[in-house]
This record gives structure tokens, C-alpha cells and sequence, in this order.
């Protein structure tokens, strides 16, 4: 180390921080950290429920897509209790024989909601709420739907609510005021 003539150490001779200095900023890191974690942990979880009204309306999209493409009737299956939404192909009307003989709808695609969203069945007026059991909603090859609400709801109170127009079957995502 050079001095000098003050017998100081001249400033491009420092080789780093103090232990103190890194001290200290280790605990201004640990502060904003700790302080913000609880912060992004609410976030993370608009996020999912977000992301699960984003997912359920593009199930919904393909389904009116595929009854379209396809030409048959689609079904999309919510399950209340199990957690779960399924797209299935209607089996192919026929004689009364025929549907007894004819196996179980075949499912295409399965979503499954995360554990901190719930999903509810409306009607617009909020009058009649479905929270158990399961519902069909049909996508049929002519473009049209059965037309439901859904509403989303994510444990912090947040509810996304998608809407599917009975005449044209195209979902839209809208989050409701909680």
C-alpha cells in the first residue's frame, strides 16, 4: 500500500468493503425482502385465479371452435365438487338403442382449477348461484351455445366471471368489484 505524503492511504489504493458496510446492506436487503414477500405472495395469487378464468374461457373458445370444425355437438363439463372442467364430444344421436349401446362421451381436454379458486355457476341477476354437482354447457356445430355464467372466485375475494353468449357461444372474461 502506497502512502503519501499525508501519510494516508491514497483512494485508488482501496481493495473493497468493510465488514460493517456489507453488514449493512445485507440487513437493507433482508428488510426489503421480508417487506415484500407478503406483497408477491397476494400477487402470485391474482395471478392464478387469473390465470384459471383465461384458461377456462380458452376451453370454452376451443369447444365452440371444435363443435364448428367438427361439425358435432361439443360438451363442456364442469365438475363443482371435483374441481374440474372437462370438453367432451356428444355422442352421435341416433335410436334410443343406439344410446344405451353407445359408450360414455370421450373426453378431449381436462382442465383442473387450482385449490385456492372456486368456480360457481350464475344467472345474470345472481339470484341462482350453483357451487355443487356438475353442469353441461353445449357448443352445438351451428355456432350457438346453451349460454351460461360463470364466476370465478380466488380465496382472496377476487371473482373473474365469464360469460358465454348463447347466440354466438364466444366467452368473455370480465372481473367483477368484490
Amino acid at each position: 500500500m502506497s502512502r503519501g505524503r499525508t501519510g494516508r492511504r491514497s483512494l485508488g489504493d482501496e481493495k473493497g468493503l468493510s465488514l460493517l458496510e456489507l453488514i449493512v446492506v445485507l440487513v437493507i436487503i433482508g428488510l426489503v425482502a421480508a417487506l415484500s414477500a407478503p406483497m408477491l405472495y397476494r400477487e402470485w395469487r391474482h395471478v392464478q385465479s387469473k390465470r384459471a378464468a383465461t384458461s377456462l374461457a380458452a376451453l370454452l373458445r376451443y369447444a365452440h371452435q371444435q363443435a364448428i370444425l367438427t361439425k358435432e355437438t361439443q360438451i363442456v363439463r364442469i365438475d363443482f365438487d371435483g374441481q374440474t372442467t372437462r370438453l367432451l364430444r356428444a355422442a352421435p344421436t341416433g335410436s334410443e338403442d343406439d344410446e344405451v349401446t353407445s359408450p360414455p362421451p370421450r373426453a378431449l381436454a381436462t382442465y383442473r382449477f387450482p385449490p385456492t379458486v372456486r368456480p360457481r355457476l350464475v344467472n345474470p341477476d345472481r339470484s341462482i348461484v350453483i357451487e355443487a354437482g356438475q353442469r353441461d354447457i353445449l357448443f352445438y356445430p351451428t355456432g350457438y351455445s346453451t349460454g351460461e355464467a360463470i364466476e370465478l372466485v380466488s380465496v382472496l375475494g377476487r371473482v373473474y366471471r365469464i360469460v358465454i353468449d348463447p347466440v354466438t357461444g364466444v366467452p368473455t372474461i370480465s372481473r367483477e368489484a368484490s
